[in-house]
């Protein structure tokens, strides 16, 4: 039985623990800030009446002696009755000879010489101190008080703060909640707007900030970048998306109707073989370009690559002595030995060999390849002597599937528009500043400086 009372109350605390975390910030943060004052009240009430209690001591004390000393000095300024206090002369063998001993004090009370004394008679409380009167040591002054004047005014006091204290700790909460609303108001307008964006997939939208520079000001600037990021990361491939499914409609088309034909209308085996060559072709280009997305995908991904100190003179030389075999185009290079710098080997290679292989399909006779050291960077330079691009397609030259309409034999050196951006990466990865620089149907250079080791 007791163990099924102990499993009920635990049940009963889990689910009060359960609604709690259930609680709003602002609740909770107000039942923290309710309890802490609370505490800190009776805390302050406490130490005010034990205060309070200890200076109402003190000055009844010092009234005692002030009154007593005054006569002691004077016997004139005597009055048998003074704010509060008995005042009795009394002699050591005759008693009293002037005043009046309060109600239940006992006259026999010794005296208390230099000391306050107490003395507690049917629940009533008295201070009373005793002097000998100047040239007269027979004579003595006694001053006697009640003490409960003392417990009166702690009471009245205590009533005060009991009936103020309780409006002040409403009102004190009250404000609290208000504060704690306000303060995490920026919290719940980022709430609603990060939901607005969940449910809408819309990354445009972004998070009020105030002219504040406290934390959530930051807190809405740092949120606000994410979105940014976001929405140009989600733009980026949404444009990928559309890009591939542009470059794939092509050969896809091609490769469907070329099979149709081949099964509707070849009737020769040469006919059937074309059919499957022209299959082919688009089928590598195809591979050609998921090889490509698939790279780049993983340079992307990248934020820092392993480099060593590498020959670039010695790396680009072996480039060229394999590109010259496979090009018909007059070769023109200008090399300095002995450039090193920091590098991926692999990746380097590629964004040479891409930007070579740019320059071979839109050249027409010739291709000049220069390295050398300017200004502590060492530079190199590819140029050709195409058709050229005009400046207004600079900031385009080197994005995604980006190609030039119109110009630099397209329509015999159709590529896909990657090569130019996975050399850019590439030149970002390694801290290198790629360039182009270009005459409308003249030439094209494309430039990268490399910090030189």
């Amino acid at each position: 039985m007791l163990d099924l009372v102990i499993l009920s109350k635990q049940g009963e605390i889990k689910a009060m623990l359960s609604k709690l975390k259930n609680i709003e910030i602002s609740h909770k943060i107000t039942l923290w800030y309710s309890v802490f004052m609370l505490i800190l009240v009776i805390i302050t009430i406490s130490l005010s009446l034990f205060i309070a209690n200890k200076v109402a001591k003190y000055e009844t004390h010092k009234k005692l002696i002030n009154k007593v000393e005054q006569i002691s000095h004077d016997i004139n300024k005597y009055e048998e009755y003074d704010d509060g206090v008995f005042l009795i002369i009394l002699q050591r063998q005759k008693g009293v000879i002037k005043g009046q001993y309060p109600k239940n004090f006992d006259p026999k009370q010794r005296f208390s010489g230099s000391k306050i004394g107490f003395y507690e008679n049917n629940k009533t409380k008295f201070y009373y101190y005793d002097r000998p009167i100047k040239k007269q040591k027979d004579t003595i002054i006694r001053a006697i008080i009640l003490a409960d004047n003392t417990q009166s005014i702690l009471g009245s006091l205590f009533f005060a703060i009991a009936l103020i204290a309780p409006i002040l700790f409403v009102i004190a909460i009250f404000v609290g909640y208000k504060l704690a609303k306000n303060a995490l108001a920026p919290i719940n307008q980022i709430s609603k707007t990060a939901q607005t964006i969940s449910q809408s997939a819309d990354f445009s939208k972004r998070v009020k900030t105030s002219n504040n520079n406290d934390e959530l000001a930051k807190l809405s600037s740092v949120i606000n970048e994410m979105l940014q990021t976001l929405q140009i990361k989600f733009q980026n491939e949404k444009q990928l998306t559309s890009d591939i499914s542009h470059e794939l409609k092509t050969p896809i088309s091609v490769i469907l109707s070329q099979a149709q034909y081949a099964i509707q209308h070849a009737d020769t085996l040469d006919e059937a073989k074309q059919c499957l060559q022209v299959i082919q072709k688009q089928s590598k280009k195809m591979a050609e370009l998921t090889n490509q997305i698939l790279q780049i995908s993983k340079i992307e991904n990248l934020t820092n690559i392993k480099m060593k100190r590498v020959c670039l003179s010695e790396i680009l030389q072996s480039i060229l002595n394999d590109f010259d075999k496979i090009s018909n185009k007059k070769l023109i290079t200008k090399i300095d030995p002995n450039i090193y710098i920091n590098a991926d080997i692999t990746l380097l290679e590629r964004a040479i060999n891409n930007i070579l292989d740019n320059a071979l399909k839109f050249s027409r006779s010739k291709i000049e390849v220069n390295l050398k050291i300017d200004n502590s960077v060492a530079k190199l330079s590819i140029k050709d002597d195409g058709e050229g691009i005009e400046k207004s397609e600079f900031d385009k030259i080197f994005n995604k599937f980006y190609q030039v309409e119109a110009s630099r034999n397209k329509m015999q050196n159709s590529g896909n528009g990657l090569g130019l951006f996975m050399s850019a990466q590439i030149a970002r990865l390694h801290n290198a500043k790629i360039t182009i620089n270009s005459e409308p149907k003249s030439y094209s250079e494309f430039c990268i400086e490399f910090l030189i080791n």
